[in-house]
């Protein structure tokens, strides 16, 4: 009868339930202890530490390298003049409902001084009660590298040590343990840098990506920007799955817009470039020549694309994710340490 239908209904919504709850990693949210509250936390899919900073930090403050200088930020960070700039920033490039919902994810975890995802159904994007202001802090560092290699043309090259990640943030989505997305709106903010010193509006920035996965929020935010151009060498097996669950459309999202990681997607603009990696590629066999024959013609204008011509552009930006080392588990890409060396 009815009865035994609804209790059989019943029966496939309580395992459909669990069954979700254990692969999006329900339990380990529910069990996720007490860490220090630096916006960032341990989880299942997100293999990361909060020391990992402090200790990489540490790490370079002891170097010995001649040419290397160390800025640390204490916790007056937020005095920073780039604050208000970011800020301006993340309004102007980031959807405001998106923002707002962020805010009271953060007010919400502050209150109960606890850990809890962005959006319910998925545990790798998590927010405690400090995670926007970490967020604030690494578009601010991205902002304030910019600053630097522009304005003081005798450190030309800056490395960014800091967290939450970003270049899974979309315009209107945080996904992938990215909240704001530090290095598209560093990539607005050199582009307006660059205007007002050369008195022109035809600068180009370019963003290599070398992180294992897509990094769809980038993609998304640039891919109207014709001077703006975008390369992606990611895991072709693993970068899809990674935000898959979280990059699914939502309600209002208009999926056209919605950047794949596939090759053939290159923009609306043509400004994309996708490399996709086979499980098991190493240095000599497939990185070297996707880095050198595929990415670098196509941010240099020499190749692929249809903005920037044969320009070089003015400045490159570099999303430098390490999970393509062979020691880590969330990609199936096979490199070494010295792979990433100069």
């Amino acid at each position: 009868g009815s009865e035994e239908i609804n209790d059989i209904y019943l029966l496939l919504a309580t395992l459909g339930f669990g069954l979700g709850w254990n692969i999006f990693g329900g339990e380990s949210v529910s069990k996720i202890d007490s860490r220090r509250k630096d916006g960032g936390t341990l989880v299942k899919s997100v293999v990361d530490r909060p020391e990992r900073s402090d200790h990489l930090l540490q790490v370079l403050l002891s170097s010995s390298l001649p040419t290397l200088t160390v800025e640390q930020n204490d916790d007056n960070w937020y005095n920073n003049d780039l604050r208000t700039k970011a800020e301006e920033y993340v309004a102007k490039y980031h959807d405001s409902s998106y923002l707002t919902s962020l805010r009271s994810a953060v007010q919400d975890a502050y209150e109960f001084d606890a850990p809890r995802r962005l959006r319910y159904e998925y545990a790798s994007t998590m927010v405690d009660g400090n995670s926007y202001e970490a967020a604030l802090g690494t578009v601010v560092g991205w902002m304030e590298a910019v600053r630097v290699a522009i304005h003081q043309q005798q450190q030309p090259v800056q490395f960014v040590l800091s967290r939450p990640p970003t270049h899974h943030a979309m315009r209107s989505k945080g996904t992938g343990g990215c909240l704001l997305n530090g290095c598209a709106l560093a990539a607005m903010y050199a582009l307006d840098e660059l205007d007002k010193m050369e008195n022109n509006d035809d600068s180009i920035v370019a963003i290599l990506d070398i992180d294992a996965h897509h990094g769809n929020g980038i993609a998304d935010m640039i891919q109207f920007n014709p001077r703006l151009k975008y390369c992606s060498i990611h895991d072709k097996t693993r970068s899809s799955a990674f935000v898959v669950a979280e990059d699914e459309s939502s309600e209002g999202d208009n999926i056209s817009e919605i950047r794949t990681s596939r090759e053939n997607d290159v923009g609306p603009l043509g400004n994309i470039l996708n490399i996709e990696l086979n499980k098991g590629t190493t240095w000599e066999k497939g990185y070297k020549d996707a880095l050198v024959n595929k990415a670098v013609p196509f941010l240099k204008g020499e190749s692929g694309g249809k903005n920037g011509g044969g320009r070089m552009p003015d400045i490159i930006l570099v999303a430098a994710g390490f999970d393509a080392l062979k020691a880590d588990v969330t990609s199936s890409i096979d490199l070494i340490p010295s792979d990433f060396s100069l």
